[in-house]
């Protein structure tokens, strides 16, 4: 198999070495028509369609949505509609591009509210991302060299996997959290087999936009740039200082796009908010909201041997033979030489272990889909044993290589296919899958329990309190509120005027908060500190005990009760200055 490579000298362009699999043939162009067919469009458009489908039927009919997708979705919301739009109403809390990716959807707001309302446009952007990380996914196994029945039977068991289901649906950013880390993992598998620099470029740039999705992908820069300075050093003629220039400008090329985003979004936050790294420092961030308890799924009182336990059992749940399948590939890339293996071990095995090294030290929930790059990562080192396999048969064309074909799509069936079964059980075993068997359990429990019943209350819960503002018919910036609360994104998108809300996203807020009634705001929204926790309210914590007490400077107009899993909240209507304003 690939073996290696040599930089070529001058400019021209990277040959595979010898023994190298070769790549397709050159082919004359084809109609739209048949692209549309052809064997990567048509799956990935079934699969699209398939998952806007399962969207809508969840958003309309059960009406589950994942407050994290919503959230995301409000501050795309936020950016267009929010009494302040602005590109900083996005937040910095999160990395931005989820919630990007819901903008485009968002602007047909006028002409569907269910975007809104039902968090439809998270839905879409999700389907579309997961999608996209479907395609890259069999685009991968194809270059790989894996023949099409295998790759046809990777890619239906990755793409129909409960959880790239419910995720592609959801409006969550595990798509285009995958989707990244699967573009990144082709085009370095690419750079690993031919030396080709565009393909590098495109691994960075697949790399620094995962990095714009989600955190994790540290990890995966962390490890491939160790793989590209290695290989790169390898590759290199020459001797000394010369050799180690060509390695380190290989690994600068890979690392300069990811390091301008992570630069680029700490100093964007810096300048705006104050802080560089909100997602770590804020109290709305994941390590505050840890330190607090406030999940469904904390780390609090949980012993390092449990967290431990659960992130093998989690592994375990998404690919049963992920451990043994790693030994294996590395004996036989190590045997035939073949670094292309290095490609998803790094990639996403380098998420993978970002998310384990700070579930173990408590930095962060134990959420079952926070293991989710386990799945393809498993499916990908089997595909390396079949194009190890493959490729010592027999050459292309020989109809003595069908067994070998057919025989390799039994081996991906056996090797893939119990993930299906397993990565469900995962997700309706409550000590995995916690959170997605609360949120499905209305749907998929003969009886569901009381948690699983709050989810089948929410919609409710939310539709009552908008009719309530909406009846009030109130101007612009008339009611103060820390949307950061639970459930207030899914109320503040449900109301007709979402202007009448004065929110952290404005940039006035802390001005109309320390002295509501000075900034003609009427009301302040408060949630009941006793179910929510205190850190992470501004309200709350300029005002202590105004939920119960009116802070000395309101009176309760209305009380919200709890349903849904939402908190009680009371409507306070503003009656004069706050002491602390007077003071």
């Amino acid at each position: 198999m690939t073996t290696l490579l040599e930089r070529p000298e001058g400019v021209a362009p990277a040959q595979p070495p010898a023994g190298t699999p070769p790549g397709p043939p050159a082919q004359k162009p084809r109609s739209w028509r048949s692209r549309l067919l052809s064997e990567g469009a048509l799956p990935t458009w079934l699969f699209l369609i398939g998952y806007v489908i399962l969207g809508g039927v969840l958003d309309f009919h059960y009406r589950i949505w994942a407050q994290d997708a919503v959230a995301r979705q409000a501050n795309g919301f936020s950016v267009l509609f929010s009494r302040d739009p602005h590109l900083g109403a996005i937040g910095f809390v999160w990395n931005p591009l989820p919630s990007v990716t819901t903008i485009p959807f968002l602007l047909f707001r006028g002409v569907f509210p269910g975007l809104v309302t039902n968090n439809f446009a998270g839905s879409l952007a999700s389907a579309v991302c997961m999608a996209g990380a479907v395609w890259q996914f069999r685009a991968t196994l194809q270059e790989w060299g894996v023949s099409r029945p295998a790759r046809l039977v990777m890619t239906l068991c990755f793409a129909a996997n409960p959880m790239i289901l419910y995720y592609a649906a959801n409006g969550m950013s595990e798509a285009l959290y995958l989707f990244t880390l699967l573009g990144t993992t082709r085009y370095l598998i690419r750079w690993l087999r031919t030396g080709s620099l565009g393909s590098l470029v495109y691994a960075a740039t697949w790399l620094a936009f995962g990095y714009l999705a989600r955190d994790e992908t540290v990890g995966s820069a962390v490890l491939a740039a160790g793989v590209v300075l290695c290989v790169g050093w390898s590759r290199a003629r020459g001797r000394g200082w010369g050799r180690v220039m060509t390695a380190l400008s290989d690994c600068a090329i890979f690392l300069l796009p990811v390091a301008t985003a992570f630069v680029g979004w700490a100093v964007i936050s810096w300048v705006v908010v104050g802080q560089p790294f909100q997602q770590f420092s804020s109290k709305y961030g994941n390590a505050s909201l840890v330190a607090s308890g406030a999940s469904e799924v904390g780390v609090r009182n949980v012993t390092l041997t449990q967290r431990l336990l659960f992130e093998a059992k989690a592994l375990v749940a998404f690919s049963p033979f992920l451990a043994v399948l790693a030994v294996v590939a590395l004996v036989v890339a190590a045997r035939f030489r073949d670094t292309r293996f290095l490609a998803p071990v790094t990639v996403l095995g380098g998420a993978l272990a970002f998310s384990m090294v700070s579930y173990a030290g408590g930095q962060t929930f134990g959420y079952f889909r926070y293991y989710i790059a386990a799945l393809p990562l498993g499916i990908l080192l089997v595909a390396s044993l079949i194009g190890a396999m493959e490729d010592r048969q027999a050459p292309a064309g020989d109809g003595s290589r069908w067994p070998i074909m057919v025989g390799s799509a039994a081996v991906a069936v056996l090797l893939v296919a119990p993930s299906l079964v397993s990565t469900g059980a995962g997700m309706f075993n409550p000590a995995v899958g916690g959170v997605e068997a609360a949120e499905l359990g209305t749907v998929f429990q003969a009886h569901p329990s009381a948690a699983d019943e709050v989810y089948a209350h929410r919609y409710g819960t939310v539709r009552a309190f908008a009719a309530t503002i909406d009846r009030l018919h109130l101007p612009d910036g008339s009611i103060v509120v820390d949307n950061a609360q639970p459930c207030l994104s899914n109320f503040i998108m449900n109301v007709k005027n979402p202007k009448v809300f004065v929110i952290p996203n404005d940039r006035d807020y802390q001005r109309v908060l320390g002295d509501p009634f000075v900034f003609h705001a009427r009301y302040v929204l408060d949630p009941n500190p006793r179910q929510i926790p205190s850190a992470s309210d501004t309200v709350a914590q300029l005002y202590p005990g105004i939920f119960d007490t009116g802070g000395g400077f309101t009176a309760l107009a209305h009380n919200f009760p709890a349903g849904g899993g939402c908190p009680q909240y009371h409507l306070l209507q503003v009656t004069g200055i706050p002491p602390s304003a007077v003071g």
